[in-house]
């Protein structure tokens, strides 16, 4: 067995006679990272030490395992535990896979707050928005969540009357129904089934996202930071030359779509118009292609952001590339 220096996925600890306490915040850190394996019976300097009664320490793990007191969810199986010889020592590795989305997070003592992160070859304790993404993502689908005390009121028109102009150009059911209806048929407003005694529709996260009024966005529990801003530096050297922004003159009401729309339109804008002569010297125009990535890089933006965190999404155009600056989900 060759022994690589502590890493992203390695660590090292010596464990004679027990299970060292500090094995379980690497058991934490690896499974909210991307797993890795401990090796009990080396130190952090690769001192070979071994361990003096294996089989204690392995019921030890397990029995500690099995135990939510000391940990909020079991990872490993026997076949993620093994013996090894070593310079005439017993090595035990644990082998800690990391831990699906919905497992997330993996803290110790009962305590969420005693969540650990990997990161190169130290743990340390995840900040507080590492641990609020985690547990926003062990949701299914967050963006279903209904929404109690919001209505039709707080989306914008303007951005309901647009979509369903796009939406009727590939589907002519969409011309006779009301903006109520359309939002229940795209799933943005869902039934709310915990009542029981009548049909009742309530707009969900992704809809208010979508299509909902600024002020309302940001009134809605975990959106307060809500903040989309896109700017252009092209030929500038300090400040930028055009922005869309909440606040900026013409957007009154930025949600995800009407963001989209003015962007990509912006951004489309920026493309070079000149023309590329082919190999049979047709001359081809590359625009088309472009205004497809940069549409699909721009969805891609907005779908993947993390919308109740508290860094806001950038949208930066510049001479040469474009960058997204967002906190994925």
């Amino acid at each position: 067995m060759d022994l690589k220096p502590e890493g992203k996925y390695i660590e090292y600890k010596a464990a004679k006679n027990s299970l060292p306490k500090d094995f379980w915040e690497s058991y934490s850190a690896f499974a909210n990272t991307e797993g890795g394996k401990v090796l009990l019976g080396i130190t952090d300097d690769l001192e070979i030490k071994g361990v003096n009664n294996p089989q204690k320490i392995q019921s030890e793990l397990f029995t500690n395992l099995n135990n939510t007191q000391k940990v909020n969810r079991n990872l490993i199986s026997d076949q993620n535990v093994s013996l090894k010889d070593f310079q005439d020592k017993k090595i035990i590795e644990v082998t800690i896979p990391e831990a699906t989305i919905s497992q997330k997070p993996i803290y110790l003592n009962q305590n969420p707050k005693q969540t650990w992160i990997r990161e190169f070859e130290t743990d340390r304790k995840a900040t507080e928005e590492e641990l609020k993404a985690m547990l926003r993502n062990s949701q299914d689908d967050l963006d279903s969540d209904l929404l109690s005390g919001f209505d039709i009121s707080d989306l914008d028109e303007t951005s309901l009357s647009e979509y369903k102009i796009l939406l009727t150009q590939n589907d002519d059911r969409f011309l006779t129904m009301t903006d109520f209806e359309m939002l229940v048929e795209i799933g943005a407003y869902k039934r709310d089934r915990q009542i029981t005694d009548k049909i009742v529709y309530k707009l969900t996260y992704g809809g208010l996202l979508f299509f909902g009024k600024y002020n309302s966005i940001t009134s809605a529990q975990g959106l307060q930071n809500f903040h989309l801003d896109y700017f252009n530096y092209i030929n500038t050297k300090d400040r930028w030359r055009d922005r869309v922004a909440p606040g900026e003159p013409g957007y009154p009401n930025i949600n995800i779509f009407n963001f989209y729309r003015a962007v990509l339109s912006k951004l489309t804008a920026t493309i070079d118009t000149v023309f590329e002569l082919s190999n049979d010297l047709i001359r081809t125009n590359y625009i088309r292609d472009v205004e497809i990535s940069l549409r699909e890089a721009l969805a891609n933006s907005l779908i993947h952001t993390d919308y109740f965190a508290e860094e806001s999404v950038k949208i930066e155009a510049y001479n040469t590339y474009i960058v997204s600056l967002i906190l994925e989900k």
